[in-house]
Protein backbone atom coordinates (compact mmCIF):
# COMPACT_ATOMS: atom_id res chain seq x y z
CA UNK A 1 0.00 0.00 0.00
CA UNK A 2 1.20 3.24 -1.14
CA UNK A 3 0.68 6.95 0.36
CA UNK A 4 0.77 9.87 -1.48
CA UNK A 5 -0.34 13.62 -0.63
CA UNK A 6 -2.71 16.02 -3.11
CA UNK A 7 -3.59 19.22 -1.77
CA UNK A 8 -2.72 18.35 1.93
CA UNK A 9 -4.66 14.93 1.68
CA UNK A 10 -3.69 11.58 2.37
CA UNK A 11 -4.75 9.16 -0.70
CA UNK A 12 -4.29 5.26 -0.76
CA UNK A 13 -2.78 3.14 -3.52
CA UNK A 14 -3.31 -0.62 -3.42
CA UNK A 15 -0.37 -2.61 -4.29
CA UNK A 16 -1.72 -4.57 -7.65
CA UNK A 17 -1.84 -8.68 -7.39
CA UNK A 18 -0.05 -9.56 -10.64
CA UNK A 19 4.01 -8.91 -10.16
CA UNK A 20 5.69 -10.35 -13.30
CA UNK A 21 8.40 -12.41 -12.51
CA UNK A 22 9.67 -14.12 -15.98
CA UNK A 23 11.88 -17.05 -13.65
CA UNK A 24 9.22 -18.04 -11.02
CA UNK A 25 6.48 -18.04 -14.39
CA UNK A 26 8.99 -20.43 -15.70
CA UNK A 27 9.77 -22.58 -12.94
CA UNK A 28 6.28 -22.73 -11.59
CA UNK A 29 5.04 -23.66 -15.31
CA UNK A 30 7.56 -23.86 -18.27
CA UNK A 31 8.32 -26.37 -20.34
CA UNK A 32 10.97 -27.99 -18.22
CA UNK A 33 8.52 -28.37 -15.13
CA UNK A 34 5.51 -29.86 -17.25
CA UNK A 35 7.93 -32.69 -18.67
CA UNK A 36 8.73 -33.43 -14.95
CA UNK A 37 5.83 -35.28 -14.29
CA UNK A 38 3.51 -37.68 -15.95
CA UNK A 39 0.38 -35.95 -15.12
CA UNK A 40 2.29 -32.86 -16.66
CA UNK A 41 3.34 -34.56 -19.89
CA UNK A 42 -0.26 -35.27 -20.44
CA UNK A 43 -1.29 -31.77 -20.53
CA UNK A 44 1.74 -31.26 -23.27
CA UNK A 45 0.47 -33.83 -24.71
CA UNK A 46 -3.54 -32.70 -24.65
CA UNK A 47 -2.16 -29.15 -25.87
CA UNK A 48 -0.27 -30.87 -28.97
CA UNK A 49 -3.80 -33.11 -29.86
CA UNK A 50 -5.63 -29.77 -29.77
CA UNK A 51 -3.28 -28.15 -31.78
CA UNK A 52 -1.95 -25.25 -29.43
CA UNK A 53 0.51 -23.07 -30.61
CA UNK A 54 2.23 -22.38 -27.06
CA UNK A 55 2.56 -25.73 -25.19
CA UNK A 56 3.97 -23.87 -21.82
CA UNK A 57 4.65 -20.14 -20.97
CA UNK A 58 8.50 -21.18 -21.75
CA UNK A 59 7.40 -20.42 -25.80
CA UNK A 60 6.03 -16.99 -24.88
CA UNK A 61 9.79 -15.26 -26.18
Amino acid sequence: MFLYNTQNKWNFIMKRTFQRNKRKRAKVSGFRKRNSTSKSRKILKARRLKGRRKLSTSDEN
